[in-house]
């Protein structure tokens, strides 16, 4: 069996790592290493990761950050995580790797679904809406997610990774350039599950839109190297800084 390293970029996860590393431990098929690209947190993410037994190197924005553990690990498949998904199945990683093997893929992602216990009926349509969707472009179009990637390290090395010029949706461009030269799906096996946090920071109808202005962007301008979509990593900072401010 191929090893597998997991990379997952971070910046001020102290909310959302335990509960990953808490659905990662409870794995049939645990991964060969962990490593954690902090952009430096300044909240207690780097002594969580250690003390569950990652690997703390310097990151970045995620696309440079991905990169940075991506070059720090040795695994023969990487998988690219984000610090805010959970893993809904015990089986997960045992399943994701069976089924990319069994279909001969280099690159895969997977359908999103929300792990929120009172999400309503307009987030459940969203989250079906966007799965057909990307599924429906997939063989021309590929949607990945950073939130979860698996793809042949060779692959990664061919395209030089992550695209550090690239601000927004680099997950995006990542995907669509490592399509050109692989074989890419998504896995019909596993499910990702992810926060509310975009939701809540944004708010519904703003993020939709965001996304479908980007949407739009990459397939008639290209890929988003400009901050006009005003993206912020490590966010939750942030506004801890502004409420502290307000209370002053």
């Amino acid at each position: 069996m191929p090893t597998l390293s997991v990379v997952i970029p971070t910046m001020n996860e102290e909310e959302y790592l335990p509960r990953l590393f808490a659905t990662i431990k409870s794995q049939t098929r645990f991964p060969d290493e962990i490593i954690i690209a902090d952009a430096g947190s300044t909240d207690t993410t780097k002594r969580i990761a250690e003390e569950f037994g990652a690997m703390v190197v310097k990151g970045g924005l995620p696309g440079p950050g991905r990169n940075a553990g991506a070059a720090a690990s040795t695994g023969e498949i990487l998988c690219f995580l984000d610090a805010d998904v959970v893993l809904i199945d015990d089986h997960f990683f045992e399943n994701a790797l069976k089924e990319f093997a069994e279909r001969e893929l280099d690159i895969a992602t997977a359908d999103i679904t929300l792990v929120r216990e009172d999400r309503t009926k307009a987030d459940e349509f969203g989250h079906i809406v966007y799965n057909k969707y990307v599924r429906l472009l997939g063989k021309i179009h590929p949607h990945t997610i950073g939130g979860f990637m698996l793809v042949r390290r060779e692959i990664h090395d061919k395209i030089n990774g992550f695209d550090p010029s690239v601000v927004f949706c680099e997950d995006h461009d990542y995907g669509l350039r490592a399509h050109k030269i692989s074989n890419f799906a998504y896995l019909n096996s596993v499910k990702i599950g992810v926060t509310d946090r975009r939701i809540k920071k944004e708010g519904r109808v703003k993020l939709v839109l965001k996304m479908v202005l980007a949407e739009f962007h990459i397939w008639t301008i290209g890929p988003i190297r400009h901050n006009a979509f005003k993206y912020e990593f490590g966010y939750k900072a942030k506004e801890k800084k502004e409420s502290e401010e307000k209370q002053a």
